[in-house]
């Protein structure tokens, strides 16, 4: 399984927290994968305690990728553990590839649009997330417009900017 998250490296993300977690994920399940996307001032830190701890077969750091839609896809769960967030709009892509997501409970609610967003308490344990990932690891992905109906949706926007564009122009 490919576990995964899309994310600035910075103290918000607690991505030593989600460091934890995977080790309990591996527990149970040795062959997983951790795929962490993005850069920023504690990458280096994080690579250090991947090493330390004894996760670098495990744990792929991607860098920066113009590629997030593809990258989605190729995971199977999309874990966000932030210790507060806006509106992160990974979880809108994540929800359009009906990829299930494990999340903070310090997530806004707005960005739930589908019921592939599970929200998870800070205050529990690296374990109780693990066993929650590992249980989201086995839902059937579907390939529908779950998002039709949201506004985040392709034909949505341009009727939208059609009409806004058409109202300045008359």
């Amino acid at each position: 399984m490919i576990y995964g998250e899309v994310a600035r490296f910075n103290k918000q993300k607690n991505h030593k927290f989600l460091l934890e977690i995977f080790q309990q994920i591996l527990r149970r399940q040795p062959s997983a994968k951790l795929v962490l996307v993005g850069e920023g001032e504690l990458l280096p830190d994080l690579k250090k305690q991947v090493s330390e701890i004894g996760l670098s077969n495990s744990v792929i750091f991607l860098g920066v990728s113009n590629n997030v839609p593809n990258l989605l896809q190729a995971f199977d769960v999309f874990m966000l553990p932030s210790l507060y967030e806006g509106l992160p709009f990974v979880l809108v892509e994540s929800q359009a590839a009906s990829l299930p997501a494990l999340v903070s409970d310090s997530v806004t609610k707005e960005v739930d649009l589908t019921n592939y967003l599970t929200y998870f308490s800070l205050k529990s344990s690296p374990t109780d997330w693990a066993k929650m990932a590992l249980r989201l690891s086995k839902q059937a992905r579907h390939g529908d417009s779950i998002l039709d109906n949201t506004g985040f949706n392709i034909n949505v926007m341009v009727k939208t900017l059609d009409d806004f564009y058409n109202d300045i122009l008359n």
